[in-house]
């Protein structure tokens, strides 16, 4: 009791770390051979709003029930996780490994809504499988190289408040840091897209994207009127302690 008193007064006050999603896409929560299951809690998905991704066994190295994109029926494939928590951080890790995507007039994108789309994409140009950040207003960053059939774990850090993102795709590029633009500075929604470069080009069934281990947190720190009043509360109790010592 005394510690804690003492840690607010002192001001070192942790931040806590709140999950909004936690998806692996396993069992019995989601079904191999069927789209993902949706709906509002952390271990699933918001939504399908284009094509029909597939829950697999296993695609490449990812081995435990990974999400696969096709274009085999539809040529976009999309699905969204619904965000707008008013936090002034957002911390988004997952998995991903591509085939087929070098060379091909495809793209994966993963928008995040501000309600306007940052945007960090993997496609393919002038003969290389390339990253790019995006923002509104913001030239197209190229940062990074990636490969097909190579494990990527990808982790990228947003303050919309500051206008700023943190983008870290491990050894395969340096990490990046640039401007993101939030005219509400928060995030509505981020959103997982397979889809041609520049319209509808026709389907490539050749094309796979395979994702999993999607992790979304904040951190939020006790508002400043909360601790001056916990450390008002406390201060009777401390000189009582004083006095009995």
């Amino acid at each position: 009791m005394i510690i804690s008193i003492l840690t607010v007064l002192s001001g070192n006050i942790n931040a806590a770390t709140n999950i909004i999603y936690d998806i692996n896409f396993s069992s019995p929560t989601h079904t191999v051979g069927s789209t993902p299951t949706t709906g509002n809690s952390a271990s699933t998905i918001s939504s399908v709003n284009f094509g029909q991704p597939v829950v697999e066994e296993s695609f490449g190295s990812l081995t435990n029930q990974p999400l696969v994109f096709n274009p085999n029926i539809h040529s976009y494939e999309q699905i969204e996780l619904g965000l707008g928590s008013g936090f002034g951080n957002y911390k988004l890790s997952f998995d991903m490994e591509t085939r087929n995507l070098v060379n091909s007039n495809y793209s994966f994108s993963i928008f995040f809504d501000a309600p306007n789309a940052n945007t960090l994409n993997f496609n393919y140009a002038y003969g290389y499988g390339r990253v790019k950040s995006w923002s509104a207003n913001v030239y197209p960053q190229f940062f990074g190289y990636y490969s097909d059939e190579t494990l990527m774990h990808v982790e990228i850090e947003v303050d919309p408040v500051k206008k700023l993102w943190i983008i870290d795709i491990g050894d395969i590029a340096p990490a990046f840091t640039g401007s993101f633009l939030a005219w509400s500075n928060d995030i509505e929604s981020i959103r997982f897209s397979l889809a041609p470069n520049l319209g509808d080009q026709g389907i490539d069934t050749n094309v796979f994207v395979g994702i999993d281990n999607i992790l979304v947190t904040t951190e939020s720190v006790p508002e400043p009127c909360a601790m001056v009043l916990f450390g008002f509360l406390g201060l009777p109790f401390l000189a009582k302690f004083r006095k009995l010592n």
